[in-house]
């Protein structure tokens, strides 16, 4: 049995959820997570490989690892600064820029 072993800050066990309800605890619990944290996400829906790869890309977090053991899928996401992904949709006013540094402990 390999077993992957990763640091997390939070873990959410969707076991037993179907679409859409993993994909949505994992959003509401990075919602109250600091930039940088850690979430390991628990689940068993098979179309949850897909969600999780399109709303890491689309929210503009990391997904660092994906396993699969005796059909539960385990995801790490980071949570990441929306910087990037906000300076990729639309260009950022300087009150947008000024808060998105201040959230990732940066000056400007």
């Amino acid at each position: 049995m390999n077993k992957t072993v990763r640091q997390h800050d939070v873990e959410v066990d969707a076991q037993g959820l179907a679409c859409p309800m993993p994909l949505l605890k994992a959003k509401l619990a990075l919602n109250s997570m600091p930039i940088g944290s850690v979430l390991k996400v628990l689940a068993t829906d098979a179309g949850s490989q897909r969600d999780f790869r399109s709303f890491a890309r689309l929210a503009g977090h990391s997904l660092l690892d994906e396993t699969v053991e005796q059909a539960v899928f385990t995801y790490w996401l980071r949570k990441d600064c929306c910087l990037r992904f906000l300076q990729a949709r639309r260009p950022l006013t300087k009150l947008a820029r000024r808060s998105a540094l201040r959230q990732r402990g940066q000056q400007l």
